[in-house]
């Protein structure tokens, strides 16, 4: 077995499961914002010829999650991971994001992994590998045994290492941030459409961003005009995505 694809970014082989994700949906108690009820999409790939299973693993913060998934052969699917499913996506008391405005864009930090099953041939095989490296190295010494490192997501920053021992531990994984937040609308007693954030109503001040001719986004730069924007009382950015 060979390393996955990730969202999009391709990597060196492509016989194993991947997975693309939606961002998280929020549902949040509008009340008194004292539960917030999150619901994880992932889009699983097996792009192997034979079945896959393994566990789709989930975090955010120190709540922990996980589904068993079993993928045919070059199968794709969505998985849903719901509250009522995985209490563990009941969030209590949970940070709220808001504009700067109106109070913090607090954020949250999801992590997915998906693990595959490995057979108890494999695994011993993967410990047999590793055994014998660590064995090598013992007897070369440590300096004369570490050779020049080399990019791959199936490396290490001393070489390669068994893809089977990579197997072994995941098959694919993301990490992503998000803000718990609810966006909704209304038409007012005039007709007009106005929108609310969590619950209070918001008058959306926002301009077109573009990005630089040459794509220079450096983050000094880009931290810089985020700042002018605000400045100039504006509270949303809308992405030209010319590119």
């Amino acid at each position: 077995m060979g390393s996955p694809e990730i969202g999009g970014r391709f990597f060196y082989n492509d016989d194993m499961t991947g997975f693309n994700y939606k961002p998280v949906m929020t549902k949040l108690d509008l009340e008194a914002y004292k539960e917030a009820r999150l619901t994880v999409t992932a889009e699983l790939r097996n792009n192997a010829d034979a079945r896959v299973s393994g566990t789709l693993e989930g975090r955010v913060d120190s709540a922990t999650f996980k589904e068993d998934v079993t993928l045919e052969p070059r199968e794709t699917r969505k998985v849903v991971l719901t509250p009522d499913a995985h209490p563990e996506l009941i969030l209590k008391d949970p940070k709220v994001w808001w504009t700067y405005d109106l109070g913090k864009p607090d954020l949250y930090t999801l992590s997915l992994v998906f693990r595959r099953t490995v057979s108890k041939e494999e695994a011993e095989a993967a410990a047999a590998v590793r055994a014998k490296a660590a064995e090598e190295e013992k007897k070369a010494g440590e300096e004369e045994a570490r050779p020049k490192a080399v990019e791959g997501p199936w490396q290490t920053r001393r070489g390669p290492r068994n893809p089977l021992a990579a197997a072994a531990a995941f098959s694919d994984v993301r990490t992503v941030r998000f803000g718990v937040r609810e966006v909704s609308d209304y038409i007012d007693e005039q007709g007009f459409r106005g929108f609310k954030l969590n619950g209070r109503r918001i008058l959306v001040r926002g301009g077109g961003w573009v990005d630089d001719l040459f794509l220079d986004n450096r983050s000094k730069k880009l931290r810089a005009e985020g700042l002018y924007a605000r400045q100039t009382n504006l509270n949303a950015l809308r992405l030209e995505g010319f590119w």
